[in-house]
């Protein structure tokens, strides 16, 4: 007669910390490219082996290496090892396209005798981002929106500015957007536009927490490890005229195909009037 072990699926959450939270998903439902791990809560000593299935009956394998690696184990997934009673599993990039749900299986065995018990995962393919004015913010990078300069401020003298009656400039104002992302750990796009009565934008610069991002017309990129992308332009001052800045981000996605309605969907920013000076008579 075959002796039966007891195998409980204990509760682990993993978060991630940044300027903001940016998340995995969670252990029931992984983002692609996530990592979490999966333990007992309490077992019998013996030989466990680990694996991933698409079936309850844990028949149909995931490919190891492709649909997720477990930590240790480059080769294969681990198999008669003693008193491995947990693994940390990292989700492939592909896990969106695989079937839903999957089953984290566990084996354990002892002298021939051995017990099966599975977990179920429900893979997750999420992409969400936020826009934030951050102009005027003392850490743009980190800013919350709420230390910014409430939305409107008076027109700096920024860049070609010059007060020299014969070559006079009203030079330019910098603006600062931020786009943050969370859920997907995928290289991700979106399109920024920028409009207003009167508004001349120029001098876009992106800068990000992670390897890379770039603008080429509307969109822009950034790589899979950036959280956010904080855009910084110039508006050009017209002296006597209130200018009214409104940012539009939209075709959020990742390379995982999973896309997003921003919210909120624009922010708008205003520069007070400058004063007008005619010239010296």
């Amino acid at each position: 007669m075959k002796r039966l072990f007891t195998l409980l699926i204990a509760t682990v959450c993993l978060t991630l910390s940044s300027a903001t939270v940016f998340g995995q998903g969670t252990k029931d439902a992984p983002q692609p490219g996530s990592k979490f791990t999966y333990g007992l809560s309490s077992a019998d000593d013996g030989d466990f082996t680990w694996w991933v299935a698409s079936d309850v009956a844990g028949l149909t394998k995931l490919v190891y290496g492709t649909d997720y690696t477990i930590t240790g184990y480059g080769a294969a997934h681990p198999s008669g090892i003693a008193n491995l009673k947990g693994v940390e599993i990292t989700w492939g990039n592909n896990l969106a396209a695989l079937a839903t749900p999957l089953y984290v299986f566990v084996e354990a065995d002892i002298a021939g005798c051995t017990n099966t018990r599975y977990y179920t995962v429900t893979p997750a393919n999420d992409l969400d981002l936020a826009l934030l004015n951050v102009t005027g913010a003392g850490t743009p990078a980190t800013s919350d929106g709420t230390d910014n300069v409430s939305g409107n401020h008076c027109p700096e003298f920024g860049g070609s500015f010059s007060s020299n009656n014969g070559a006079y400039n009203a030079g330019v104002t910098q603006v600062q957007v931020r786009i943050d992302r969370s859920s997907s750990l995928a290289a991700w796009s979106f399109d920024l536009a920028v409009s207003g009565a009167g508004v001349v934008a120029s001098n876009f610069a992106y800068t990000t927490d992670g390897t890379s991002a770039s603008g080429a017309g509307a969109t822009i990129s950034a790589s899979d490890d950036a959280n956010y992308v904080l855009v910084t332009f110039d508006v050009a001052n017209i002296p006597g005229t209130a200018l009214s800045i409104t940012c539009a981000v939209t075709g959020g996605a990742d390379t995982n195909g999973a896309t997003d309605t921003v919210n909120p969907t624009n922010v708008t920013h205003v520069l007070k009037v400058m004063p007008v000076i005619g010239s010296f008579n």
